[in-house]
């Protein structure tokens, strides 16, 4: 609470909804958070209370009219669209009062509507998992006047940035891994499921992998030509508008928060930390949507980045045991083949430390969700995301010139190859049953023990 207060207030909001739906565990962290504290009960209290009140679950199905309010559009299977947004409300037929409010609904059409505003729509309403649901509908959809939505405009910016990659690149793989690369969605399904079985599916998810390249590339830019301050607004500006134009996903919001508080804190000279950025992209989007805290990849993006923050640096210092750290005064004397080596092998141990930090943290989401563990996808971590970085870099470079797609073109299709002819044999660990408990208290022993480790500068 000390060291990092965000955080921690991140971790309790989070056990306050968990709680809410009946997850008794999270009394445990909570009775040890609000221990003499009353801000903390407080806090846990208006938590509870909020998500009682503000969400209603009916009965599934029910037939009746809904408000939809549309957050986004994409191409679906067979000709069909899929919109996602919130069912702000559902009147059963016969009925005047609603009996559902604020839930994340989807809705598949076979008709291409615009999605720039609400909608009244008459369906039937199903639960896909008691918080999640989808209305099937083959009634026509009304517009509701004076109501705005950005999901239309994103839906034709990204297919005009389709199309024009499909101009530059000529082949049919590359252009649709690129596109999906640069806006989270890839239309071959059979490339998804590709990755998918490699266990580096993520790369297709837009999230701090994305946000991390395309800041560092522009702040390299941006500093080069403006002052300071300046490029940190510069910078905010660019990331923000592509955090409009890719859309408003759990995971997309934490990475632009976590960059957004960053930058926020260079302009104003302030130090920030990485964990609590963290805490304030968890509380701001608990707070926006606290179902969001049930989203699978809210919850591997989290927990992710959590483990990079605590565990990369303690595993990199154990590696340093097999492959040794140097001084740059000493590197600088030895042979050029040395060199080379040495960066060759500090490269190989930051990744290992990087993708070991990660499964580490993910390992029992991944098994409690999946029931697999694909060992195979710690050999592809190590390699392959850097390789799509480098697609994504000459993406970005080749918006300026042009002749890059290309060259990008040919050098996507190599690696894309890798995909397609696995050089390291596949192998899974499946597993039937784990509890929630399991996953709980591993995540829990696993961070306090790193948050130790971490405690002298915590004190600091």
């Amino acid at each position: 609470m000390e060291g990092y207060p965000a955080l921690s207030y991140g971790l309790i909001l989070a056990c306050a909804i968990f709680l809410a739906f009946g997850h008794y565990w999270a009394l445990i962290p909570l009775i040890f958070f609000s221990k003499k504290n009353y801000k903390v009960l407080l806090l846990i209290i208006l938590a509870f209370a909020f998500v009682k009140i503000y969400y209603q679950f009916p009965a599934s199905p029910s037939t009746g009219t809904a408000h939809f309010s549309v957050h986004s559009v994409s191409s679906a299977f067979r000709g069909s669209y899929l919109y996602r947004g919130t069912l702000k409300s559902f009147t059963p037929d016969n009925e005047e009062k609603s009996i559902a409010s604020h839930l994340p609904c989807q809705i598949y059409s076979r008709k291409r509507l615009p999605a720039n505003c609400d909608y009244h729509i008459h369906g039937s309403l199903t639960s896909r998992n008691g918080r999640n649901y989808q209305l099937k509908t083959k009634e026509s959809w009304t517009p509701i006047p004076n109501t705005f939505s950005l999901a239309e405009n994103r839906f034709q910016l990204k297919a005009q940035f389709s199309r024009y990659l499909k101009k530059q690149i000529h082949s049919k793989r590359a252009h649709l891994f690129l596109s999906g690369l640069a806006t989270g969605e890839l239309a071959d399904r059979t490339l998804f499921k590709s990755f998918g079985n490699l266990g580096i599916s993520h790369i297709m998810a837009i999230s701090g992998f994305h946000f991390a390249i395309l800041a560092c590339l522009f702040h390299l830019l941006f500093r080069a030509f403006l002052p300071h301050k300046v490029s940190a607004i510069a910078l905010l500006l660019l990331l923000t508008s592509y955090f409009l134009f890719i859309g408003n996903g759990p995971s997309i919001q934490r990475a632009w928060i976590m960059a957004f508080v960053y930058l926020f804190g260079q302009l104003f000279e302030k130090q920030t930390s990485g964990l609590n950025n963290l805490g304030v992209a968890l509380c701001l989007a608990l707070v926006l949507n606290p179902l969001s805290l049930f989203s699978l990849g809210l919850q591997l993006s989290f927990v992710a980045t959590l483990g990079i923050l605590l565990l990369y640096g303690p595993l990199n210092t154990l590696l340093q045991m097999l492959i040794p750290k140097e001084k740059l005064s000493d590197i600088i004397e030895k042979s050029s083949l040395y060199q080379h080596f040495y960066l060759l092998g500090s490269f190989f141990r930051s990744s290992l430390a990087l993708t070991l930090a990660v499964h580490l943290a993910i390992f029992p989401i991944l098994i409690f969700v999946f029931h697999t563990f694909q060992f195979h996808s710690l050999v592809y971590n190590l390699f392959f995301p850097f390789l799509a970085s480098l697609s994504l870099i000459m993406l970005i470079l080749a918006l300026f010139f042009p002749p890059l797609h290309r060259l990008n073109g040919w050098y996507t299709d190599g690696i894309l190859s890798i995909v397609d002819h696995p050089p390291i044999p596949l192998r899974t660990w499946y597993i039937e049953n784990v509890s929630l408990a399991f996953v709980t208290f591993y995540l829990m022993i696993l961070f306090a023990m790193t948050l130790y480790l971490k405690r002298d500068e915590i004190i600091d």
